[in-house]
């Protein structure tokens, strides 16, 4: 069985613990094993982060101090169809993986692949099989762990192929200390109700994406765990036919996304919600993007796109909103740094857990003929800090050097400049007003400037 290979070590760019600037990494590409798509899926728990391109294989990364490395790739222990990773989960030293198309019971019926850490490495510990006998069941659609709880979904449509008779069900397990035993179904309640399509889970409350009841629009429901059973507790619709939708669980805030508006419910003691935020992106940011992702650190919101109105290439854009009482203010957006001009799809993934947010760019140009990266950003709410708007560099591209232009009341410690591997090329302990390219190449580089506390941003500079 051909399920663990160790590979050598990739690093992007190295990580600060006060990064406030998102930094990428992608694996050690092989021909026969990349392909396209990497970032497709991501999820990450503490300090390993794990990402696929939802066809062969799963990544498994180390994040440390000294960045990003690349330890564990696990393939598909069967003849794959080519889902192997459509859905990933990763929690307590357990990995879950959803393989929605392979013929296990029926033909596309699906199965799900569950891994435990031996020593530093992920072992296949147990396979759940679709409990359906059904074609295009796609059991495995998506999956989640919770602690001891595995949530594993069978959400009717995969690759645009649709189980006619499926409305959607959600399948719980949990954790006896040796393997996961099933413990009920969840049935979504609308035709093709895509019941599972996400979910998430905070404290005693499940969450689960489903079509509204008039199939007319996107819902969730809200489910509390009650004499080992899960029982509904109501829901939330958002009416209309848009696909840009999404939600995301902090503590006991609820954010919903539909296209450019978010409404924030919070769950009260007694499982009812209340509003307690709304806001719509304004027109002129980024106007012609339909957001469809986000996630929330704190009190900060991040939200994604997969699509736009007007057909001219770009790279997409994260949006940043911070939460001051009930208001939610725009910050900056956030944007990959593969090549302009090409539709990177960099947001169109977003997970975030504690204070790290995971974001996908399955579409961004690495190394031809593969595509796809992943960012890390860890976002501690540091009271020193410098403003992103007050630190430029320019002119950029440039044939020789760079000016720094310093507005923040943060005085500059240092400058180092980095290849797009992650190797440091040169540390910069003077003249901050300026840096030198003259002995570099033509090219890509990375500029990280530092504050006296270590913190920093990061800025791309194209050298012609």
């Amino acid at each position: 069985m051909k399920n663990c290979i160790l590979v050598f070590v990739f690093l992007s760019v190295v990580l600060s613990t006060n990064s406030q600037t998102p930094f990428s990494f992608y694996p050690s590409f092989n021909p026969i094993e990349a392909g396209l798509g990497f970032g497709s899926k991501v999820d990450l728990d503490g300090n390993e982060i794990i990402a696929s391109n939802q066809r062969t294989l799963v990544y498994v990364f180390d994040k440390n101090t000294n960045g990003v490395q690349q330890k564990q790739i696990i393939y598909s222990p069967n003849a794959s169809d080519g889902t192997f990773g459509y859905a990933i989960s990763i929690e307590n030293n357990r990995i879950a993986i959803g393989d929605p198309l392979i013929n296990s019971v029926a033909e596309n019926a699906g199965s799900v692949f569950i891994y435990s850490k031996t020593g530093d490495l992920y072992d296949l510990q147990q396979i759940i099989p679709s409990p359906e006998a059904t074609l295009n069941y796609h059991f495995g659609s998506y999956v989640k762990i919770f602690g001891n709880h595995l949530f594993i979904a069978a959400e009717n449509q995969v690759n645009y192929q649709n189980a006619s008779s499926n409305v959607g069900s959600v399948y719980h397990y949990l954790y006896n200390g040796t393997e996961w035993v099933f413990q009920q179904k969840l049935i979504g309640t609308a035709p093709n109700a895509y019941y599972g399509k996400k979910i998430e889970f905070n404290g005693n409350m499940l969450v689960i994406y489903t079509r509204n009841n008039s199939n007319n629009g996107h819902g969730i429901d809200f489910l509390i765990f009650s004499n080992n059973q899960y029982v509904s507790v109501g829901g939330y619709s958002a009416e209309g036919l848009e696909d840009e939708f999404d939600f995301c669980l902090d503590d006991n805030n609820l954010s919903i996304l539909k296209n450019r508006v978010v409404n924030v419910l919070t769950f009260n003691n007694d499982n009812s919600f209340s509003g307690t935020g709304y806001f719509q992106i304004a027109p002129e940011i980024h106007g012609d993007h339909l957001f469809s992702t986000i996630a929330a650190i704190d009190d900060n919101l991040f939200i994604g796109s997969n699509s736009y109105i007007l057909q001219m290439t770009r790279k997409f854009p994260v949006l940043h909103y911070k939460k001051a009482g009930n208001t939610y203010s725009y910050q900056s957006s956030y944007f990959g740094a593969g090549p302009s001009g090409e539709d990177d799809y960099f947001g169109s993934v977003l997970v975030s857990k504690g204070n790290s947010l995971i974001i996908g760019a399955p579409l961004e140009r690495i190394i031809l003929p593969y595509s796809g990266n992943v960012y890390v950003l860890d976002y501690l709410l540091a009271n020193e800090q410098f403003e992103y708007n007050a630190i430029s560099v320019f002119p950029n591209p440039t044939s020789d050097r760079v000016f720094v232009n310093n507005s923040s009341s943060l005085a500059i410690s240092k400058i180092e400049m980095y290849s797009v591997s992650g190797k440091l090329l040169q540390t910069q302990n003077s003249n901050f007003n300026e840096i030198s390219l003259e002995n570099f190449s033509t090219g890509l580089y990375f500029a990280k400037i530092y504050s006296q506390s270590e913190v920093f941003l990061t800025f791309k500079i194209v050298k012609n």
